[in-house]
């Protein structure tokens, strides 16, 4: 319901004040909508439960696609704000960010966390730099070294043994990746998977070119790496928003991908057919409810998975 909630009321104008095109706690409610006014009820009580100020301003925060990640500003600091409704997910992501900040790796730090009547609030440090899609844009020549780090930085993290409480990324009843879990063959690890390893979530400083930060883990699973790097795979591979990019930037996907695959090593060129088959399907499981009113979109993305399917060998019969 969270969730649901907060979707329906995407932009902080219908939030808070529009000429700030920001959310301030102590702002006059100015949507008539009740789904929306009660949307900033709950983002209020949250603000308030975490110990930030009335006058804080909070704001969507770019990038994010599920509606629940914001930004906060104090007088003093930034902060990232996190809903969720689900306990449980909430403390496999926060064991997963914890897991990589001891590793060295630069993922945000817990400020607080707080439970709501409507699920629980997490206030999480703000990162530096911005992020690396960003940088793409402004220059495609440098796809390829952009690609190399992000696949070194990658297989650091692969190298954290995830603690008990990420949860298992075979987990029965998890959308969306439980739409793989029934094909033969996946293999089975405790690595530390981030499941949504792309540009978008990968903060840089063009300068010194390097990667500055690590966000958006509400993916973040225990598993075997090739899951994780099926999973990447796909998401500069098939999916449907790279239409989007620039010709410029399309153009460059594959020195991206190779810089990829050169910075994190061999595994990324000898995928399992049934880790490209289980990120199809979980991909697919994952975008069919957002294209219910475009499903073309997903042809390719289907396509690609069928192909898997015909060359993946079918469950043993009983």
């Amino acid at each position: 319901m969270l969730e649901a909630l907060l979707r329906a009321a995407p932009s902080s104008q219908r939030l808070g004040q529009v000429e700030q095109g920001a959310l301030r706690a102590n702002a006059p409610a100015i949507a008539l909508n009740p789904g929306i006014v009660y949307a900033r009820i709950m983002l209020t009580d949250a603000m308030s439960r975490l110990g930030l100020p009335p006058e804080a301003v909070v704001e969507p925060a770019p990038g994010g696609a599920t509606g629940t990640v914001w930004r906060v500003r104090t007088a003093t600091a930034s902060y990232t704000m996190r809903l969720a409704s689900s306990s449980r997910l909430t403390d496999g992501r926060l064991a997963a960010i914890a897991a990589a900040r001891d590793a060295g790796l630069p993922a945000p730090e817990l400020i607080r966390r707080a439970s709501t009547p409507d699920g629980e609030a997490v206030l999480l440090s703000w990162l530096p730099g911005g992020p690396m899609y960003g940088s793409l844009r402004r220059d495609p020549t440098r796809a390829r070294r952009w690609g190399q780090l992000t696949g070194e930085l990658q297989r650091r993290l692969h190298e954290i043994d995830a603690p008990d409480a990420v949860i298992d990324v075979r987990a029965e009843g998890l959308h969306p990746f439980d739409a793989g879990r029934s094909i033969v063959g996946l293999p089975e690890g405790r690595a530390l998977l981030h499941l949504d390893w792309h540009p978008l979530n990968l903060l840089v400083d063009e300068r010194e070119e390097r990667i500055r930060g690590i966000v958006d883990w509400d993916n973040a699973r225990r598993g075997h790496p090739l899951l994780d790097l099926a999973r990447t795979h796909s998401l500069l591979t098939v999916q449907p928003s790279l239409a989007d990019m620039p010709a410029s930037l399309r153009a460059r996907l594959g020195d991206f991908r190779d810089g990829w695959a050169d910075g994190y090593g061999l595994a990324t060129r000898t995928i399992p057919r049934a880790c490209h088959l289980w990120a199809g399907r979980v991909m697919l499981a994952d975008l069919e409810p957002r294209y219910a009113d475009a499903p073309a979109a997903l042809d390719q993305l289907r396509r690609w998975t069928a192909g898997w399917e015909a060359i993946h060998p079918p469950a043993p019969t009983v």
